[in-house]
């Protein structure tokens, strides 16, 4: 491989442990010099064993690792000049917050008069210069967190690679880091590689985002195009929160006019979907209608197939909007109530904006792509 980015890139990365389990599948992916990517994925998806691969704490079974223009993969961890920050903090406990931080410099043999300028730096930074004497016993679970990101600032890394750091920490202090993660990557001005199962995390923090999915990597891209554009069925229904709703049937004509029918609910297509949809009638297809996407109907728009009756389950309030949680048939369809908030047990009637549906090959599961 010759022209390699400066930044990171892995082409055709795979680890198959034995059994055989393939944890990654033929992985390529690419970041920029100072950007934040986050892989976001279901548990079990291959998500840190990527991020073990990049930072050589594994071997991969095939594929390449370049950092820096230059080839990583024969490179032990230590020269790869990358710093993990993992789910656990694991501190040593006898050491101060400052010793702590400055632990690997000093193991490095840096010069005690630079060792105290970096870690004055990455406490201003954190928001720890109160508490650099403190052990870990005497901090709180965030603060803790603060001080392993604050261990590898001080390296200074050309790529640091987070591993769920924030995941044992509650929502608030979450929140709180989120925070820190964005200021820390910003002053250090490397690479970060983000790797979370929480999606709001990875959309909110990243310049981009990719998505991974039983070790194969779904879809890269910046977080609205991971929404409103998804590459195929399960990156419409892992991205977003309420999830989409989804209905099987296939692409008919009645009366003149092209529609999506499943055996609840019937969608007209409208352009630029007719261009797309067409040359697919009596073909299966699956329609990703979000939250809100959706419509109250009056009860006749049911009778004519284009609305979908069903009773409210549950109301989930999430402070800005409500949502509702109606059983429709076999299913839960997810609706954003707006102003007007249905009570438990009500009959309601729920119509999609054709405008906003996503539809998708049933067979593949790909998306299908409206065309410019």
């Amino acid at each position: 491989m010759t022209d390699a980015p400066a930044g990171l890139r892995v082409r055709g990365l795979s680890k198959v442990y034995p059994g055989p389990v393939s944890a990654l599948r033929d992985v390529s992916l690419e970041m920029a010099p100072r950007e934040l990517l986050a892989v976001v994925g279901p548990s079990g998806c291959g998500k840190s064993t990527l991020l073990r691969l990049v930072a050589g704490l594994d071997e991969a079974s095939a594929g390449e690792v370049w950092i820096g223009g230059a080839p990583a993969d024969e490179l032990p961890p230590r020269q790869r000049d990358v710093a993990v920050v993992f789910q656990s903090h694991s501190l040593f406990p006898h050491m101060s917050a400052f010793e702590n931080m400055s632990y690997g410099l000093r193991l490095r043999g840096t010069a005690p008069r630079e060792v105290a300028a970096r870690v004055l730096d990455a406490a201003r930074t954190l928001g720890l210069e109160g508490l650099l004497t403190r052990r870990p016993a005497q901090l709180s679970g965030g603060e803790r967190q603060r001080v392993a990101l604050g261990r590898a600032l001080v390296r200074r890394p050309r790529l640091l690679l987070l591993d769920e750091p924030l995941s044992s920490l509650d929502a608030h202090l979450r929140a709180e880091l989120r925070r820190e993660i964005v200021r820390v990557h910003r002053h250090l001005g490397a690479m970060t590689l983000l790797v979370t199962h929480d999606q709001s995390e990875a959309l909110s923090l990243a310049d981009r985002v990719a998505v991974l999915h039983q070790g194969a990597l779904q879809q890269v891209g910046v977080p609205t195009s991971l929404y409103e554009q998804p590459a195929n069925r399960f990156v419409a229904g892992f991205i977003g929160v309420p999830a989409a709703s989804f209905f099987e049937g296939e692409v008919v004509v009645e009366g003149g006019e092209l529609l999506f029918r499943s055996p609840t609910l019937a969608i007209p297509v409208v352009e630029p979907w007719r261009r797309v949809l067409q040359g697919r009638v009596e073909r299966a297809v699956v329609a990703g209608i979000r939250a809100e996407h959706w419509q109250w109907a009056e009860p006749s728009s049911a009778g004519a197939g284009r609305a979908v009756p069903g009773q409210v389950e549950w109301i989930e309030w999430t402070g800005p909007r409500s949502v509702a949680h109606v059983r429709a048939g076999p299913g839960i369809v997810r609706a954003v109530c707006g102003e007007k908030v249905p009570p438990v047990g009500a009959e309601v009637h729920l119509q999609p904006d054709p405008d906003r549906v996503l539809f998708f090959d049933r067979a593949t599961g790909r998306a299908l792509v409206v065309s410019p």
